[in-house]
């Protein structure tokens, strides 16, 4: 059972089964769409299952503050966990928590694994 809904088909990404996954996120303002500057802020992000369950946390690092972008990973020993499909079983949430201990409006999205061709 998909509890996610309409999360899935946004900002999907593709995770390579048995591969070191690297992406980035770039956190903008509500209103204007300008970069959020991180400054201070901290960062978390998990992978889920559409059916809730916790698949795994990405490892964040901010690497651009000022330009409001974080830089995810996941280990290759947690995506060879995954299994591959043609359609988006999971969706992934991206929490920033500001200086003030404020938590931002989550980033969400689905992700897609794709088989690997080199075993």
């Amino acid at each position: 059972m998909n509890i996610y809904g309409p999360i899935i088909n946004s900002n999907i990404i593709t995770i390579a089964q048995g591969s070191t996954y690297r992406g980035t996120v770039t956190a903008t303002e509500t209103v204007g769409g300008a970069p959020l500057d991180l400054t201070g802020y901290t960062v978390r992000s998990q992978l889920r299952k559409v059916s809730g369950e916790l698949v795994g946390e990405f490892a964040c690092v901010i690497s651009a503050p000022a330009a409001g972008i974080v830089t995810r990973t996941m280990d290759k020993a947690v995506t060879g966990g995954l299994t591959p499909a043609t359609i988006v079983t999971h969706v992934w949430g991206l929490e920033l928590t500001a200086p003030d201990g404020s938590v931002l409006p989550e980033i969400q999205g689905g992700a897609m694994v794709v088989r690997e061709v080199v075993t």
